[in-house]
């Protein structure tokens, strides 16, 4: 079996591909950068260097492959970041329906099955992408939805020392969380036994949550990891936030879009649009828990 994974040795495609070739699958991870290269084969893959906005090079390493796992990782310096991963996703896809391969696992986010959820429903129109682009002419599309990543806490980490965090999560809500090892495994499994197809290309949609905790929940967690009994969580307005974000090079309209999807207002709503009532989503409760993972932090400090 052969793997093609988007991603380099980022959040998700590195402990993916460590998984995958640790069970035997032949991995191979797309970089542009060939100083990662000898890192990608410490996970037991193999690196393809290359851009991926040059066709011959993804044809080639698209070769043989069984499965691909696609994500969109624009960066968030950018504006127009919905337009600009759509215009990425319909020439992947493009290129995908040429190659021939049969199973696309694509990382979506929770709140994705519908339009009007900020800047991350790129994910959305994407999803609809590979749908008309492929539907009928490959074995299966997968979506895997998690919702807040663990490692997107450790911008908590300066602040905690300083004994105050400010953020613009609201403090009244539970918020999901997962876990990128979950993440992996999810998508491995899908990888490594995709979904049988019958006549018609098979949809499957997963959603992936390890755990979930509130604001005062997650502040007592800090101050008991990290010794700070005194430990503060400050609101902070969105807009605040992104204000500081651009003086480090981010767009600010694009970082605002994307806070809009992590609002308040939608928390409660995409979930239970999500989960509720649906049999055509699959729901995965992973193993690894934000305690394992804030002691972590404390380690990483």
């Amino acid at each position: 079996m052969r793997a093609v994974l988007f991603g380099s040795t980022g959040h998700v495609a590195k402990p993916l591909a460590i998984k995958l070739a640790k069970d035997g699958v032949e991995t191979v991870v797309i970089t542009r950068s060939a100083d990662k290269a000898e890192e990608i084969k410490k996970f037991g893959a193999i690196p393809a260097i290359g851009d991926i906005n040059d066709k011959e090079f993804l044809l080639k390493t698209f070769k043989g492959a069984d499965s691909v796992f696609v994500l969109s990782a624009l960066p968030y310096t950018i504006a127009n970041i919905v337009e600009e991963s759509n215009k990425q996703m319909k020439y992947i896809a493009e290129v995908l329906l040429e190659s021939g391969v049969q199973n696309i696992v694509y990382l979506s986010s929770a709140g994705s099955h519908k339009p009007g959820i900020g800047g991350l429903e790129f994910h959305y129109y994407n999803e609809q992408i590979l749908k008309e682009k492929l539907n009928g002419k490959v074995n299966s599309i997968s979506f895997v939805k998690p919702p807040k990543f663990y490692s997107g806490l450790l911008v908590n980490l300066p602040e905690i020392e300083k004994g105050e965090i400010n953020s613009f999560l609201d403090t009244e809500k539970v918020h999901p969380y997962a876990s990128l090892d979950d993440i992996a495994d999810v998508i491995s499994d899908i990888i490594e036994n995709p979904p049988k197809k019958d006549k018609e290309t098979v949809f499957k949609t997963t959603y992936v949550e390890s755990d979930r905790i509130t604001v005062p929940e997650l502040t007592k967690l800090y101050a008991k990891v990290f010794n700070k009994p005194d430990l503060k969580w400050n609101y902070v307005p969105a807009e605040n936030v992104a204000d500081i974000m651009e003086t480090y090079g981010f767009n600010r309209d694009t970082i605002l879009s994307i806070f809009t999807s992590l609002s308040p207002k939608f928390h409660d709503e995409l979930h239970s649009e999500l989960l509720s009532n649906r049999d055509d989503v699959t729901v995965v409760k992973g193993k690894h828990s934000l305690e394992e993972y804030v002691n972590q932090m404390k380690n990483l400090n």
